[in-house]
């Protein structure tokens, strides 16, 4: 998304979600020759150039290489037919963010140091393992994950100046007044779990939760799911969010502290109880004004963005060498 302090941060893949598909190339000028075959360092290969700049074969494929993984890990055979059209679209976004960046560099835009490690304190505090990487498959050289992180931090200041909006309240009330079922809240249940591999096991755990065992201490020591560390709390959820076993059981006990019977998924066994329920209730307009100002901030950032950038592509000389990319 073209708001919010996280946008591009999970690679640079990430940017195809952000301004969507569907920029033409622009090709100015002859097609550059194919390389010749003794010429194996992507490093030198060149696929692209944007006002001068080149952008390598190495950068292209680094960002293709998640979209190849995943084809090769069980996505379906004819699916693999559309690389060719998803290599072309990573690299409009490449021609995409080296137009940006050179906006950047005229308007003197940059990203500090003490910016950079609290963009990065900040994914820490996302995923508490401190892995920043963990998005990774397979694992890019960390030099290589740090520019393209800083690279994205500079589109996103860029893009910020460029598509400034200011939503009025009467814009945030007439959406809600459009669209209030979106703002209805289901019924939400609080619950914890104890998951375990067989049956058996799950009734000798239900017999020791009937006789007073503390659910909390039994999740922990014998639960095989994660929440089993945070005592088996699943947190809240409506229905649908979860497997429909689930749904089957904790939706129907009706009081707080009830227990389920031995419930099997494809995961396990499973035992819940239930520790808090919310009614179902309107949201009112006051509690989602925020929530709709960033909405309809963020669809005019998106267009305004877009505009923008298809001027810079207008107005700018970019050769792309054909050869060099997958075949249809």
């Amino acid at each position: 998304m073209i708001t919010g302090k996280h946008r591009y941060l999970e690679q640079f893949l990430i940017l195809l979600t952000v301004f969507g598909l569907g920029f033409n190339l622009v090709c100015c000028g002859k097609s550059e020759k194919h390389p010749a075959e003794d010429q194996s360092q992507e490093e030198e290969i060149v696929v692209a150039k944007v006002n001068g700049e080149p952008i390598l074969l190495a950068e292209l494929n680094r960002h293709l290489l998640p979209i190849k993984y995943q084809f090769r890990r069980g996505t379906p055979p004819q699916a693999e037919q559309n690389l060719p059209k998803v290599q072309r679209e990573i690299l409009n976004k490449l021609i995409d963010q080296k137009l940006i960046l050179q906006q950047a560099r005229k308007l003197r835009i940059s990203i500090s140091p003490s910016e950079l490690q609290e963009e990065l304190d900040k994914l820490k505090s996302i995923d508490p393992s401190g892995e920043v990487t963990t998005a990774r498959f397979p694992p890019n050289n960390d030099q290589n994950w740090l520019a393209d992180f800083k690279n994205n931090l500079i589109v996103n200041k860029t893009l910020d100046k460029h598509a400034e909006v200011r939503i009025t309240g009467l814009e945030a009330r007439a959406y809600y007044d459009a669209d209030q079922h979106e703002f209805y809240q289901p019924t939400q249940v609080r619950v914890r779990q104890i998951m375990v591999e067989t049956e058996r096991e799950a009734r000798d755990i239900l017999k020791q939760l009937q006789r007073g065992e503390n659910f909390a201490k039994l999740a922990r020591t014998k639960s095989l799911s994660p929440d089993g560390e945070k005592d088996g709390d699943l947190g809240y959820f409506s229905p649908g969010l979860m497997p429909k076993e689930f749904d089957k059981a904790v939706f129907l006990i009706e009081k707080k502290g009830q227990i389920s019977d031995v419930v099997q998924s494809r995961y396990g066994y499973h035992i819940f109880k239930l520790i808090d329920r919310k009614e179902p209730y309107q949201l009112s307009f006051e509690e989602v004004e925020e929530q709709i100002r960033r909405r309809l901030k963020q669809e005019k950032q998106e267009q305004a963005a877009a505009v923008w950038l298809a001027q810079l592509w207008g107005k700018s000389a970019i050769k792309i060498n054909p050869y060099l990319l997958e075949k249809p």
